[in-house]
């Protein structure tokens, strides 16, 4: 009796001690991990709580926030300065049309917390900002969307020019996250849609009841405009203006085939893991086609002004 209880013991013994040795692996290997996906130092800590929390908050984030004032509305924690505080009632009126807009497009969305940090130091948004030149981001691992806020008293006074400049910056993120969570769900995340897809969204949502005009920039073929990096080396070209040409090809395409085709192609895209070939059988257009359409779609709209 005491030699099994003495065998049992040992066996339940060496049972936690590997498990144990597996915990310590994961969390090793999971730290290396965010580490790379960060491109920062991440505690054991940190990638723990990560895991219990689906949300990785870095170091540079966490110091952002720390200098900020906050305020949770539905699923968005919306940090600023002291000074700013009285942005927040804009904040709700633009997040209410995010929301809006972007379920009217992509349908319902499977909702995650996310933060927004307004970033009134251009200093500190450049910093925490991915590409230079731009007045937003969304940082997807973080889920993390920051706005930059510039004539914060002409934007309070309702001015049009600094509110619609500041209203589009926030939608347009926010219309990042919102896809990025209509993808999750596919079980294909936005590495399989390409940029020129993922900002054609977002700047028609931001643009919404907006006539954006044309002007004579050189359009770059859609197939040089799919990732991270054709997309940055596309920016510094000459005469070119990628997020407009990209606005320009999805309301091409919604005008042409309807509000469902954008679902359409995400549904599937998360079925066949293949954006181009799935972009082709439900509209029936190759790149190339995109290509002629969205040009002979913006000389047109040049010709009319």
């Amino acid at each position: 009796m005491r030699r099994t209880i003495k065998l049992t013991a040992i066996a339940v013994s060496s049972i936690l001690s590997l498990f144990l040795l597996l915990v310590f692996a994961a969390v090793i290997l999971l730290d290396h991990f965010l580490e790379y996906k960060a491109d920062e130092p991440v505690s054991y800590s940190q990638a723990v709580q990560t895991v219990l929390t689906f949300n990785f908050e870095g170091e540079s984030e966490k110091e952002a926030k720390s200098t900020k004032e906050s305020m949770t509305y539905g699923n968005v924690t919306v940090y600023v300065d002291e000074k700013d505080l009285d942005l927040f009632p804009v904040m709700k009126e633009t997040l209410d049309k995010a929301k809006s807009l972007n379920e009217q497009l992509l349908g319902e969305i499977k909702e995650r917390n996310v933060d927004l940090i307004l970033f009134s130091d251009k200093e500190e948004f450049d910093k925490m900002s991915d590409l230079e030149n731009v007045s937003g981001f969304y940082h997807t691992f973080a889920l993390l969307i920051g706005v930059r806020v510039d004539n914060k008293e002409e934007i309070l006074k309702e001015k049009e020019g600094p509110l619609y400049f500041f209203e589009r910056s926030v939608l347009h993120e926010y219309s990042h996250y919102a896809l990025d969570r209509k993808v999750e769900v596919t079980g294909y995340g936005l590495n399989s849609y390409p940029l020129w897809f993922q900002e054609g969204l977002a700047e028609y949502i931001a643009n919404e009841g907006t006539n954006v005009e044309p002007w004579n920039f050189s359009l770059v073929a859609f197939d040089e405009l799919r990732t991270h990096e054709q997309w940055r080396d596309a920016r510094l070209r000459k005469m070119t203006d990628v997020y407009r040409q990209s606005y320009y090809a999805v309301s091409h395409l919604i005008e042409e085939k309807g509000e469902g085709v954008i679902n359409e192609i995400i549904e599937a895209t998360g079925e066949s893991g293949d954006f181009e070939s799935s972009f082709i059988d439900v509209t029936g257009l190759t790149y190339e086609e995109l290509d002629e359409e969205v040009g002979e779609r913006m000389n047109k709209s040049k010709l009319r002004r």
